[in-house]
């Protein structure tokens, strides 16, 4: 989905230095100068799609090594799922329906999955980033939720899960690990630009 928070996930992506992305929505892939687009899509139109690709989500996911999901409920079937790169990660996030089951993800052979259920492994969910970053940035007097304090909350979540931890159906902490907040509000406060 190329919404609010499929172009907050592409700038975030962005600034975390990916320079591979493809945006999809209802109208299909996202390319510059797609009729229609303006404002927030038209900008990453330029900094995404770098072949220029067009079409549908079926024309780009081949051979794709992530895919991440914040649109509707099963716009990624097995046969696509199956299409993508070998140890693909999908992020199905669209709730309580995802864009592809947890069964079905799996039956495509899918090497990683987060979802936003709580009943499946790898629950992504917001309740993870909010407390502390608003904590970091109160206690740094932040003006401004930046993207480089959004980074730094993202990597402060997951470096909470440790080497040894980190498998397939752990990748990210639970919402109920008690460390979150506060590794959030010390990594959010000291990327503060002061």
């Amino acid at each position: 989905g190329a919404g609010s928070a499929g172009c907050a996930i592409t700038k975030m992506l962005l600034q975390a230095g990916v320079t591979d992305l493809v945006m999809v929505d209802l109208n299909g892939v996202v390319y510059e100068g797609r009729p229609g687009d303006d404002g927030v899509l038209e900008e990453l139109s330029k900094r995404t799609n770098r072949q220029g690709k067009k079409g549908t989500l079926i024309d780009v996911i081949e051979g794709a090594d992530l895919f991440i999901g914040v649109s509707a409920p099963n716009v990624l079937s097995i046969s696509m799922a199956e299409s993508m790169a070998e140890n693909a990660i999908v992020f199905a996030m669209s709730n309580p329906n995802p864009e592809i089951s947890y069964e079905d993800a799996k039956q495509a052979k899918i090497a990683v999955l987060g979802t936003g259920r709580s009943d499946y492994p790898n629950q992504i969910n917001n309740v993870l980033a909010f407390p502390g970053l608003f904590r970091g940035a109160l206690d740094a007097r932040a003006r401004d939720i930046t993207i480089k304090m959004q980074l730094a909350a993202a990597r402060a979540i997951a470096s909470l899960v440790s080497a040894e931890e980190l498998n397939a159906e752990y990748i990210i902490p639970s919402p109920f690990d008690k460390r979150v907040a506060q590794a959030v509000a010390r990594a959010v406060e000291e990327a503060v630009e002061k």
